[in-house]
């Protein structure tokens, strides 16, 4: 695809059975009739016409963005540039988990390596948005760390007392949110059991965040997946519009 709409950035790992990061994040996107391409980004650099895109949209994965490979330093330094253009109006970027994470590092890199306090946060979790709380699903142990909260530009959108920055935006046309909102409560408990061997690993307790699925999908909406990515998407793509993933 010479000249796609919206890059999917996605980083490695499965979290779903034959599906890696950037599955969930490109199947509503392709429903707008937008012209989708998934990069593997940290097998191959973007090309071109890729990082020229009006829309991007950055996958969790599973190596942190602090990491000093090469891939990793590559990724930054595309994401720093492609920053820039958002800061101006010219892309509009949205990441999720380690995207969201490498957005904050690329913004802010003096900013540490953070974790949670209380450990690991997974399953469907309770989240508090601008229209109230909002059940998500999660999986992670690092986190960015709260002092980004401060940095210019940031506006903190969604948190709770496990993890600060929950979600935030940088300017107009960036986004970042540490939850998945590409998945319902199926892909979570999927998603926890695929993952049982690192819940042990990292002290999260799997009988726990398997319960919070039934606890929390009554609180799980479809709206939060459009709200936050199909929406903003939509309204970049729109003949004419700006790039706003905050907008209304």
């Amino acid at each position: 695809m010479a000249h796609p709409d919206v890059v999917v950035w996605e980083a490695d790992g499965r979290p779903l059975p034959r599906l890696g990061y950037g599955a969930r994040l490109a199947a509503p996107l392709r429903g707008l009739g937008a012209r989708v391409v998934v990069v593997p980004y940290r097998r191959r650099a973007l090309t071109a016409a890729e990082l020229s895109a009006p829309v991007h949209v950055l996958s969790g994965g599973e190596t942190t963005s602090f990491a000093g490979d090469p891939a990793t330093r590559r990724t930054l330094a595309d994401v720093t540039g492609l920053l820039r253009r958002a800061w101006r109006g010219d892309a509009t970027v949205i990441g999720v988990c380690l995207g969201a994470q490498l957005i904050a590092r690329a913004i802010a890199p003096a900013l540490p390596p953070s974790f949670p306090t209380s450990g690991m946060e997974v399953g469907l979790c309770p989240v508090d948005g601008p229209g109230g709380p909002i059940a998500v699903g999660q999986l992670h142990y690092e986190q960015i760390d709260p002092a980004f909260a401060e940095v210019d530009g940031v506006r903190l959108t969604h948190t709770n007392d496990h993890t600060r920055v929950q979600g935030f935006t940088w300017g107009p046309s960036v986004a970042g949110y540490q939850f998945h909102p590409e998945w319902d409560p199926g892909d979570v408990a999927a998603v926890l059991d695929r993952h049982a061997a690192l819940l042990d690993l990292r002290h999260a307790e799997p009988s726990t965040a398997l319960a919070s699925v039934h606890l929390e999908q009554g609180s799980w909406s479809g709206r939060t997946v459009t709200e936050l990515l199909v929406a903003p998407v939509a309204r970049a793509l729109a003949p004419g519009r700006a790039h706003e993933p905050g907008a209304a």
